[in-house]
């Protein structure tokens, strides 16, 4: 659904209304009193108002309902995005609750060197791999890398338990960047950001507040549209507002 005329053309919103305010002040037809009624004919006919007034207050109407219809859906796409918030968070927790759990039972002692070294070196392999096929997501990257050196740390103090963790916090992490890629190369809904730097905004209005600033050739991902406007989700669930003139579709 197309809701241009919402937040582009917020004049034509304003005329309705002005419209609308103007045909309050049209001419009535005169009270009927008791004296008016012994002289009025039987048949009286009732001024009808004019189909400007009805077709502007039709109108709106519509945008009254199409507004409330965006707010839902901005709602709803919130709710989407903490709701994946949460499912990062709890996979993290059962991850660091199983490695403390194995730690405390002595699991962990049937873990040894060579495990550590087969998890570091897969790790790191597909580190090099998404790092290649995605180096624009930095932070993601930086973040994997820590995990690495967090895991060599360990593994240099034979600490094999802690080494094969921290393997395996960084190959989720690199994991979500190789499904955002794929996600990207395969949606129709695809976007990058085309210059230096765009706001993501809480709203589509350079008036309203900044979530956070996206980077050159940063993916996003379409839900809505609003004039020049676009409602985009980021590849780690954040939802806003952006220009669609600072934004290209991936082919």
């Amino acid at each position: 659904m197309n809701h241009a005329f919402l937040y582009s053309k917020p004049v034509r919103a304003v005329l309705m209304s002005l419209l609308l305010a103007g045909c309050q002040l049209l001419p009535q037809s005169p009270a009927t009193t008791a004296e008016s009624q012994s002289e009025a004919p039987e048949s009286v006919t009732t001024a009808e108002p004019p189909a400007e007034c009805v077709a502007a207050k039709t109108e709106q109407q519509e945008i009254e309902y199409l507004t409330g219809q965006v707010a839902l859906r901005t709602a709803t796409l919130r709710i989407t995005e903490l709701e994946a918030r949460v499912k990062r968070l709890r996979y993290d927790l059962d991850l660091a609750e199983g490695t403390l759990v194995s730690a405390e039972s002595g699991l962990q002692a049937g873990l040894g060197r060579a495990d550590a070294i087969a998890r570091l070196a897969e790790t790191q392999i597909l580190y090099r791999h998404v790092a290649d096929l995605s180096p624009k997501r930095q932070d993601l990257l930086e973040e994997a890398k820590t995990k690495l050196e967090q895991a060599d740390r360990h593994f240099g103090e034979f600490n094999f338990g802690a080494a094969v963790y921290f393997a395996q916090r960084g190959k989720h992490i690199l994991n979500s960047i190789k499904e955002e890629v794929e996600r990207l190369s395969s949606a129709d809904n695809a976007y990058v950001v085309s210059v230096d730097t765009v706001n993501l905004r809480t709203a589509p209005s350079t008036n309203d507040a900044i979530l956070l600033t996206l980077e050159r050739d940063t993916p996003i991902f379409g839900e809505e549209s609003s004039g020049e406007w676009l409602l985009v989700r980021t590849a780690d669930g954040r939802l806003g507002w952006v220009r669609g003139d600072l934004v290209r579709s991936v082919p």
